[in-house]
This record gives structure tokens, C-alpha cells and sequence, in this order.
């Protein structure tokens, strides 16, 4: 086809069982007279935005020219589309109204695959729970399972770093089309925003819990997120299909990102279909929510990272697969079975694509690695009778958040970043392994065992895998959080760093960093005695042992 070959319909109207009128973008290939198989996004961030379609990874040009019939639409309360923005909460019925009513399209064969990631991509869950008849496959990039494991909380904290500028960027939106020159809320929200813009020179982050206060003082019921987020509270319920996926019935299609802030939604979607039974195909390149190129934080990952090239699938780039595997499973010739391996990820020290059978890989062997009293990390345990850690920590002086899973597009960036300036800290707790004489690959999900309490009566356990280059580079691999209630219980406390593939290369240090914050990725853990001065104590002999899982394939 031509660069010309595509037509489109703005605007095009679908109603919903509520009588809702929501609008779309139709996408259609102007040559070849049909039928062709359909591709469905559904987006609140506005159909128009090319930015948001280009980074679902699919341009709806190029999937038109491809022979889908594309389209693009606003969900409920957003952009062109009708009704009251009320987030997560009207996809099943909206979403499976919305396949239907595309499977009737003008020029389509009947059959809806769906596409987008983020947002979009629970969207496409949600229909797809719905059981709706016409919809065939889904691709979801980059989405939760669990709404508390990375959504609005994890591991008890509050995701604030994740909750507040998606708010912002969202909530701001709604007021603004509600109450533009009119309405009370409107007057509330500039309020908010002068205060905001008045810490411009630290940015928004500066704050801590009084930014919660503000957008409570205010009372914007369309930035309840924020509140939904730092209460703990879980409002998402029909968005958190955690449990549920095999319900879905649908082959399935997962992308993710290393260093995504739903990376481990990514992959317990695609393990919860694998058990179902249920086709599914899984992609993890070294991404973030927002990059997908070949460097990210302090690291180069080479060109074969980069999403657009040729490397990524055994089928050419990872729009290639998507579209190659999309159109075999709506009707069409898809891709050839051996470019299509059941899970491909991108081993990164390695920085190569590879094919595996499964997730997590079947070869892979738990190691215990064990935290020394003097700062070392080894596959030793602990000698008996070493006195035990303690430091202070200060939650009116949090330990800043540097790179990791997080979506703080313009204040902090996300993905591989020195962290020499946290371990300095004397906060900041840091053990070391001796030099690798080997490389040792890491593939699976860690964890953390810690014997450790505070003299707070809460407590925030942040731990950090670092891998430490020759030079003295120390960036971030994985990391996780627990708030435990009772910060005077000894443990041992499980904190989950979520997962990896990544080789720790000989002549490198594997280095496990040890604090109580990170801020202002997760708020900072609220106690009734304030934030003051605590001391925190960390078990490290063999009766009390405190402890890394690293799950190995060349032990």
C-alpha cells in the first residue's frame, strides 16, 4: 500500500448499553476492499495525541497499511467521548459494548483484537473478563495484575511517585473540561497548583505527606487518586484482575519492560495464562513505562535494545511481531512458528535477545546470599554471636528515589542510575560481594529475607540489588518495599524486589543496599510519634541471619 492508502473517520460515535455516546477514531485501509480484521484501542488520554499511539507501539497508519481496520477511542469522561471520567471503573461493560460495536464496522471481518499499553492495556483485561463473543486476542503492554503490587501501592507503601503526576496529568484535565470559568472545583485546582508552582525551584517532590494534605485541604474529588493511593485504600476493584486472568479465554500477547513500573504485573499475567492453558507469548526488553530505546539511566544496552530494531523478534522489529502475531489470531496468515518463541527476553550484562521456553526459566536455581556484619554479601552464612546493625534514620530527611520502576517523567528518571550519592548516606546500609570471577546470570524473581526492627512503631524496609562495575559504578537492578505495622518485631521480613534477567559480569561486585525510605516514590511510612529521629537494627549473625534469594542459572 502507499502512504496514502489509509482513510479516516473522526469522531465516530458508539453507544453504549447506558445510552453514552463515546467517540473513535476509525483507521481504515483505503485499498483491497475488505473485510479486514479490527484493532481496538481504547485510550484516556485522548485519541487525537499521537504521542500516546505511537508510544502504544502500534501507529494506526502503519497497522492500517498493514491490513487491520484500526481504531482509536476515548474512553468514558475523556477526550471526545461522553459521560463522567471515573477511572478503572466502567471498562467491562464500555469495553465489551465498544468490541461489539467494532466488530460491526464497515470493511470488518467480525473479529476485534486489542492493543495498548498502560492504561489501555487493562482495558483490553477487562473486556476480555467480559466475556465478549467478538473479541479474539489481546496485547497488552505494560499493565498491573494486582492493583496493589505496583498500582497504587506495594508492598503497603503508597506509590505516590506513580499516583501524583497521573492525577495531575489526568485529574487537572477533567476538572478543567468540568469547571473551565465556572465552578468552584476549578477555583480549588489553581489553588493547588499555585502552591505546587510556588516549590518550582525543588520541584513537586519536595514535599512530603503535606502535599497529600494539600490536595485534602482543596477537596478536588477528581485527584481522589492521590488519596485512593496514600490511604491504602483499593477503589480499583474491577481493575485488578489478579486471580482472574484466566477467565479471560483470549490468546494473549505480553510486552514489558526491566525496568517498567508494572514489570511484574507483565509477568504474572503471562504466568497466569501459561497455567490456564491459554496461548500466550511474552516480550521483556530493558524498558521503562516511557523508554524504550537502547540506553536507559547510566547504561547502554546496545542497538539491539532499541524496540524499533530489527533484533528485538525473530520476526523483525517488536511492532513486526505484534502485528504478525495480531493478524494470526484474527483470521490472517500470522507469523511463522519459529518466529514466534512462547517468551523472549532481553539478558541484560549480556545484552542479548533471548529465546526461552518459559518464564521463569526452568533452569534456574534459588542461592541464598547472606548479609555480613562487616558490609560484606556472600554465599557464606554468618558466623554465630555478631552483634547485630544499628543506625538512625530520619524521615524528615528520606533517602531520595533514584532511577528503579518508577513514572516521574520530568522530575526523576527511571531505569539503571548511580547510586554512590544513596550509599554514602549514613542511612543507607550497603553490602558487598568480593570481586566475580566468573559471570553469574540472575533470572527469575528475587527476594529479600530480613531479621530486622526500629524503634518507630511502623517501618518502611527498602532494599536495592546493585550491580558494581570495576570502576566503582554501582546501578540499580531491582528493588522493593514492605511496611511492616509492627516495627519491633524482629522478622524475618520478606520484601519482594520483584524480578530480573541479568548477568552479573566477572570483574563486577554484587551489592545489596539496605534503607528505610524512598522517597518520593513511596511516601515516607506514617507512625503516630511523627517523623523524628529512629534507630533500626539488622540482624546478621547465623541465629538471625538476614538474606538475599537470587535466583541463578549458573550457580
Amino acid at each position: 500500500m502507499s502512504a496514502a492508502s489509509v482513510s479516516v473517520d473522526f469522531d465516530v460515535p458508539a453507544i453504549m448499553r447506558d445510552g453514552v455516546r463515546l467517540v473513535a477514531d476509525v483507521y481504515t485501509p483505503a485499498v483491497g476492499g475488505g473485510p479486514w480484521p479490527v484493532l481496538l484501542m481504547r485510550t484516556p488520554y485522548g485519541k487525537n495525541t499521537y504521542s500516546e499511539n505511537a508510544w502504544s507501539g502500534l501507529d494506526p497508519v502503519t497497522a492500517a497499511r498493514s491490513g487491520f481496520l484500526v481504531v482509536i477511542q476515548d474512553v468514558r469522561g475523556r477526550g471526545a467521548s461522553g459521560g463522567d471520567w471515573a477511572p478503572l471503573t466502567a471498562d467491562v461493560e464500555d469495553g465489551a459494548d465498544s468490541v461489539e460495536w467494532a466488530a460491526q464496522l464497515p470493511g470488518s471481518n467480525g473479529q476485534v483484537g486489542m492493543f495498548g499499553g498502560s492504561y489501555s492495556g487493562n482495558t483490553q483485561w477487562q473486556a476480555a473478563l467480559s466475556g465478549t463473543p467478538s473479541l479474539r486476542a489481546i496485547a497488552p503492554l505494560m499493565t498491573w495484575a494486582d492493583a496493589s503490587d505496583g498500582l497504587y501501592s506495594r508492598g503497603g507503601a503508597a506509590e505516590v511517585g506513580l499516583a501524583l503526576p497521573w492525577t495531575l496529568l489526568t485529574g487537572a484535565d477533567d476538572v478543567y473540561r468540568r469547571y473551565a470559568g465556572t465552578g468552584t472545583e476549578y477555583a480549588r485546582l489553581e489553588a493547588i497548583i499555585d502552591e505546587l508552582d510556588h516549590l518550582a525551584q525543588q520541584g513537586y517532590w519536595s514535599t512530603t505527606h503535606d502535599l497529600l494534605e494539600l490536595i485534602e485541604r482543596h477537596d478536588v474529588r477528581e485527584l481522589g487518586t492521590v488519596r485512593t493511593a496514600a490511604r491504602g485504600r483499593a477503589d480499583f476493584e474491577p481493575a485488578d484482575i489478579s486471580g482472574r486472568q484466566a477467565q479471560a479465554g483470549v490468546p494473549s500477547f505480553h510486552t514489558g519492560g526491566w525496568f517498567d513500573i508494572f514489570l511484574q504485573g507483565t509477568l504474572d499475567n503471562h504466568q497466569a495464562m501459561v497455567a490456564a492453558g491459554h496461548h500466550t507469548r511474552l516480550l521483556v526488553g530493558p524498558w521503562s513505562h516511557t523508554n524504550f530505546a537502547d540506553a536507559m539511566g547510566d547504561l547502554a544496552f546496545g542497538i539491539r535494545a532499541n524496540r524499533e530494531s530489527p533484533f528485538v523478534h525473530p520476526g523483525g522489529t517488536w511492532i513486526d511481531s505484534q502485528l504478525g502475531w495480531l493478524r494470526g489470531q484474527l483470521g490472517g496468515k500470522g507469523l511463522d512458528p519459529d518466529d514466534d518463541p512462547p517468551v523472549r527476553i532481553f539478558v541484560m550484562g549480556r545484552n542479548q535477545w533471548r529465546n526461552e521456553s518459559q518464564w521463569p526459566p526452568v533452569d534456574a536455581r534459588e542461592m541464598s546470599w547472606y548479609l555480613h556484619g562487616d558490609g560484606v554479601l556472600s554465599p557464606q552464612s554468618p558466623k554465630p554471636g555478631v552483634a547485630a546493625l544499628t543506625y538512625g534514620y530520619d524521615l524528615s530527611d528520606p533517602v531520595p528515589s533514584v532511577g528503579g520502576n518508577t513514572f516521574m517523567t520530568g522530575v526523576l528518571s527511571a531505569g539503571p542510575i548511580d547510586q554512590r550519592g544513596n550509599e554514602s548516606r549514613p542511612d543507607v546500609v550497603s553490602f558487598t560481594s568480593d570481586v566475580l570471577t566468573a559471570d553469574l546470570e540472575v533470572g527469575g524473581r528475587l527476594r529479600a529475607h530480613l531479621h530486622a526492627s526500629s524503634s518507630a512503631s511502623s517501618v518502611d524496609w527498602v532494599v536495592r540489588i546493585c550491580d558494581v562495575h570495576p570502576d566503582g559504578l554501582s546501578v540499580n537492578i531491582c528493588d522493593g518495599v514492605l511496611r511492616v505495622r509492627d516495627a519491633a518485631g524482629p522478622g524475618p521480613h520478606e520484601v519482594d524486589l520483584w524480578s530480573t534477567s541479568m548477568v552479573f559480569a566477572a570483574g563486577h561486585r554484587i551489592r545489596v543496599d539496605v534503607a528505610n525510605s524512598s522517597f518520593p516514590r513511596w511516601d515516607r511510612c506514617p507512625s503516630p510519634e511523627g517523623h523524628r529521629p529512629q534507630r533500626a537494627t539488622l540482624s546478621v549473625d547465623s541465629s538471625r541471619p538476614s538474606w538475599i534469594v537470587l535466583p541463578t542459572r549458573n550457580p
